[in-house]
């Protein structure tokens, strides 16, 4: 008797629940490093930008530039950034952000600016509905003042709060929805800019992750 009972017992297993893959179409996307300096002393100018960006899903783009002036005494004033994007899929990748900053020496004085252009973005149209999740950890180094950090935004809306003018950490996870149907802009910007003199020096960093999944109920 109790042999038939152990063959006829059958166990369930509790699966853990999966959230569905979404299908999205990559339209294109790209990194970009955009600075200018200007020395107040004898009013010397300097801008540069370089950009990386490819059709589709893009795979590995690195971007990067500085921008330097040096007035008649000797003084200098130096913006620069790097960024480095990398598509995984169309659906998920990183970006980096190194040595975002600047550096004031000799009695330089003047206005560095790297806020210039769109650091990373992509854009790709989601036939149905789904979520966005962006993941980030931004760090700044010495002089933090006039550095901000970087902002989200998704078609053209800032998500979240990542932006602090005294203090570029932050870090954290953010979601979005993205409606079905639709073409979305996914773009990440920083306001960094200082007006100063003497020596200063001001760098951040950030290292962000991000990923697309569908908005339907687990299966």
């Amino acid at each position: 008797m109790h042999a038939l009972m152990k063959l006829g017992f059958v166990a369930t297993l509790a699966l853990p629940a999966m959230t569905p893959a979404v299908a999205i179409v990559p339209l294109f996307g790209g990194v970009q490093v955009s600075v200018s300096v200007t020395d107040y002393n004898d009013g010397y100018t300097d801008a540069q930008s370089n950009t990386a960006s490819l059709a589709g899903v893009p795979a590995s783009l690195a971007a990067a530039t500085a921008a330097l002036v040096i007035d008649n005494n000797g003084g200098s004033i130096t913006a620069q950034g790097e960024a480095y994007g990398d598509w995984t899929s169309a659906t998920a990748g990183t970006f980096a952000a190194r040595n975002f900053g600047w550096q004031y020496s000799n009695g330089g004085r003047g206005q560095a600016v790297i806020a210039g252009g769109t650091n990373w973005y992509y854009q790709f149209t989601t036939p149905t509905a789904a979520v966005l999740t962006w993941t980030y950890d931004v760090r700044g180094y010495y002089n933090y003042f006039g550095l901000w950090g970087f902002q989200l935004y998704v078609d053209g809306v800032a998500v979240g709060a990542t932006t602090d003018p005294y203090n570029p950490a932050s870090s954290g996870t953010l979601t979005a929805n993205l409606a079905g149907g639709q073409t979305h802009d996914l773009a990440l910007v920083n306001s960094g800019n200082l007006e100063g003199g003497g020596d200063i020096f001001g760098f951040m960093d950030g290292d962000f992750t991000w990923s697309i999944a569908s908005a339907g109920r687990p299966v």
